[in-house]
């Protein structure tokens, strides 16, 4: 089983992959900016993956309901390139489907 598998989701289909992952800055004021995810695989628990981040980023960070994008993780700072390489080096989406916008 993927280690991806065992830490944010317990099952992983092939049709995870239609809908592609977007991360985005979206910036405050001054220096500020949040880092904003959205569309991940519903079998993958946005809980874990955000108290993930908080731990290896550093940083505080939320999730919010969307209705048209589902659930949308937003953490502080601007971690586009660092939450890119996660999702793809856990496996939880191909290269291909993660679109960081702004880089």
């Amino acid at each position: 089983m993927n280690p991806a598998q065992e830490l944010f989701g317990d099952q992983q289909d092939d049709d995870h992959q239609q809908n592609y992952i977007h991360i985005r800055n979206q910036q405050r004021n001054g220096r500020k900016s949040l880092t904003i995810i959205q569309g991940l695989p519903k079998q993958f628990s946005s809980k874990k993956i955000l108290k993930h981040f908080k731990k290896e980023f550093n940083c505080n960070g939320s999730i919010t309901e969307d209705p048209e994008f589902g659930k949308v993780i937003m953490i502080q700072g601007d971690k586009r390139k660092l939450v890119g390489d996660f999702l793809v080096h856990e496996g939880i989406a191909e290269k291909d489907f993660v679109k960081v916008h702004g880089v």
